[in-house]
């Protein structure tokens, strides 16, 4: 069962795709902690996420948001939902990668474009002149390098999706993955 997994669970993906309904629903089903990296960042500076990026601009909040990937104890496992921008930042990643196991919840770009639309207020760090599909062209190559396992999530409700993650993360690899981002890292599509 996914509880026999010791040590962090670490959500990867883009705007929308359920990081952070999935993270808490599955830190209550597993009784550990729930940490969303956004909302640590917006504790931390006292603002919103589009607040710091229009105020501190796109490498300040790039820099926040890796601070707040390396601070990330290995020592008392929880469920963690980062930022979706956090696959920009290899430091951030690598020490993710060393005190977790990291998941891509994978969903297609029309479902992230019906469920975040532009996403112009959402604190997006859109590092492309363009718009949602080109942040998803940009970002989909990181998220995939980075994990150890995807689960690619469409249609269902979050109820479904959770079950899905737990099935998924039954089969998960016990320490970390050698090769990420290939197909040894394991699909669920």
């Amino acid at each position: 069962m996914a509880k026999a997994i010791h040590r962090h669970i670490i959500l990867i993906g883009m705007p929308g795709c359920g990081k952070s309904t999935l993270g808490a629903e599955l830190g209550r089903r597993l009784g550990r902690p729930y940490i969303d990296t956004d909302q640590q960042i917006e504790q931390a500076a006292g603002a919103r996420l589009q607040d710091l990026l229009d105020s501190r601009g796109p490498e300040a909040f790039a820099a926040l948001e890796e601070q707040v990937g390396l601070r990330v104890d290995p020592d008392s496992p929880g469920i963690i939902a980062t930022g979706g921008s956090m696959v920009y930042s290899d430091a951030a990643m690598e020490h993710l990668a060393r005190v977790g196991l990291i998941v891509f919840i994978d969903v297609p770009l029309e479902r992230l474009m019906q469920r975040v639309g532009s996403g112009h207020d959402r604190g997006l760090l859109n590092r492309t002149d363009g718009g949602l599909a080109e942040m998803y062209a940009e970002r989909l190559p990181l998220y995939q390098r980075h994990a150890d396992i995807t689960v690619r999530l469409d249609g269902g409700t979050p109820a479904d999706h959770v079950e899905q993650l737990l099935a998924r993360l039954d089969h998960a690899p016990a320490s970390p993955s050698i090769a990420r981002g290939t197909s040894a890292a394991g699909s669920c599509r």
